[in-house]
C-alpha cells in the first residue's frame, strides 16, 4: 500500500518530550501514514522510554555519525517514503484530526504542493522565565486562503512578517514530498544548504512554487520547552 503521509520526528536528547510527540501521532485513528523517529547519537534516556513502543506504524532509524541539525533533516526525508511529509519537532505534536483534515484539505485543494496551518502553542513546564505562565494558545478559524510564495517571502524580506510564516518543512506545515524531491534534483541533491533548516525551507520552498494554502485551523500543537531554540 502507499503511503500518504510520513511523520518524521528527528531527536536527539529530546527523550521526555519525545514520548509526547510520539503518541500524538500515535492516538490518531489512521493507517495511512508511517511516523519515522531519528535519533541522533542521543545520551539521554530516549532509548530507554522508547523501548516498549510496538506499533506497525513507526519506524525508528539512527544515522551512523551524530550529525549536525541540518544534516539530520536531511537523513530523515531522505528515509521518508509517503506522498506528503512534515518533520516535527521532538517537543511538538499533533491534533487528534490531523489525518482526517489533510485528506479533506487534499482532496479538495489537488493541485496545491503545500499546506500551512495557524499556530497553536503549548508551553512545557519549566519554560516559565521565558514564556510566562501561558500554558495553552489556541485560536481557530475556518479560513483556507491562497497565498503568494514570492509575495509573503518579500514581506519576510522586508521584516513585515516572521520567518515561520512562510510555507516551511516543519511542524505547521505539509509539504508534497515531489516538490522536495524536484527542489533536491536543481540543487546538487540535497534539500538544505544553510544551518537553520526550518528558516532555509520557507525560503527554498518559496522560490520553488508559486502559491500554498494558508488553513486558519491548526493542527499541530508547537511546543515550547527549555529544549527550544
Amino acid at each position: 500500500m502507499n503511503i500518504k503521509y510520513s511523520i518524521l520526528i528527528p531527536t536527539m536528547n529530546g527523550g521526555k518530550y519525545l514520548i509526547h510527540a510520539i503518541n500524538s501521532v500515535l492516538q490518531c485513528p489512521n493507517n495511512n501514514f508511517e511516523l519515522v523517529i531519528s535519533i541522533n547519537h542521543s545520551s539521554d534516556n530516549t532509548e530507554e522510554l522508547l523501548r516498549n513502543i510496538d506499533d506497525i506504524r513507526i519506524r525508528f532509524i539512527r544515522p551512523k555519525e551524530k550529525l549536525s541539525m541540518a544534516a539530520h533533516y536531511e537523513w530523515c526525508i531522505e528515509n521518508a517514503r509517503g506522498e506528503w511529509i512534515t518533520i516535527l519537532g521532538d517537543d511538538d505534536g499533533i491534533m487528534s484530526d490531523f489525518f482526517s483534515y489533510c485528506d479533506y484539505l487534499t482532496n479538495k485543494w489537488e493541485d496545491v504542493e503545500v499546506f500551512s496551518f495557524k499556530r497553536a502553542y503549548f508551553f512545557w513546564p519549566d519554560s516559565e522565565d521565558v514564556f510566562g505562565d501561558t500554558i495553552l494558545h489556541y485560536f481557530a478559524n475556518f479560513e483556507e486562503k491562497i497565498r503568494s510564495c514570492k509575495f509573503d517571502l518579500f514581506l519576510v524580506l522586508a521584516g513585515l512578517r516572521e520567518h515561520y510564516e512562510l510555507p516551511q518543512l516543519y511542524t505547521n506545515n505539509l509539504v508534497k514530498k515531489s516538490l522536495i524531491d524536484n527542489i533536491k534534483k536543481k540543487s546538487l541533491g540535497k534539500f538544505y544548504h544553510e544551518v537553520t533548516p526550518d528558516v532555509y525551507s520557507g525560503v527554498a520552498i518559496s522560490l520553488s512554487t508559486y502559491r500554498y494554502l494558508k488553513v486558519g485551523k491548526p493542527l499541530f500543537w508547537t511546543g515550547s520547552s527549555p529544549k527550544s531554540m
